[in-house]
């Protein structure tokens, strides 16, 4: 093999590499830490879809809410009682904590959107705003937080959808 033809093999090597070690990490970060799950309120019905995205606030309830005057960097302690404080290190005996900002009096992480398949995207949109819905989260060592899946009233949104909907051709769905 010649020199010209090792330098393509390469060239068409080294990015399917950087891809398979991509997906690779971004699989680990979805197993990897503490399983919570975070109540979400359709902050604004008229615009509840953004694209195929369904945008949401996650609700930590009182712990969510930023006092007056306090902005940037802050956290949530999650375990082992909820509490958010400004600045970017946990205080001593906190277990869990969720990395975010506070943004116009509120606490937010970035997770706020989540990919819905468009078939689906209006009925989630209505669930969101009628049921009990929440955002399962894999929250890291760090403080970093990986998406895992909506739940409806408990249950992953897939399963609650093919347990809701009538039965179809198993290729409809």
């Amino acid at each position: 093999m010649t020199a010209r033809r090792w330098l393509a093999a390469a060239a068409l090597a080294l990015p399917v590499a950087v891809l398979a070690v991509k997906a690779g990490w971004h699989e680990r970060a979805r197993r990897v830490g503490a399983l919570v799950d975070v109540p979400v309120r359709g902050y604004d019905p008229r615009h509840l879809l953004a694209g195929q995205y369904l945008a949401f606030r996650l609700d930590f309830g009182p712990a969510g809410r930023c006092p007056e005057g306090v902005r940037g960097e802050a956290l949530i302690c999650l375990r082992p009682t909820r509490k958010l404080v400004p600045g970017e290190r946990p205080p001593p005996g906190c277990a869990l904590h969720l990395r975010g900002r506070c943004r116009y009096g509120f606490f937010v992480t970035g997770l706020e959107r989540h990919f819905v398949p468009e078939r689906r995207a209006a009925l989630l949109g209505r669930l969101v705003r009628e049921r009990r819905v929440a955002l399962r989260l894999r929250v890291h060592p760090d403080g970093s937080a990986s998406p895992v899946t909506l739940l409806v009233d408990g249950v992953p949104w897939k399963e609650y959808v093919r347990r809701a909907e009538p039965s179809a051709p198993a290729g409809r769905r």
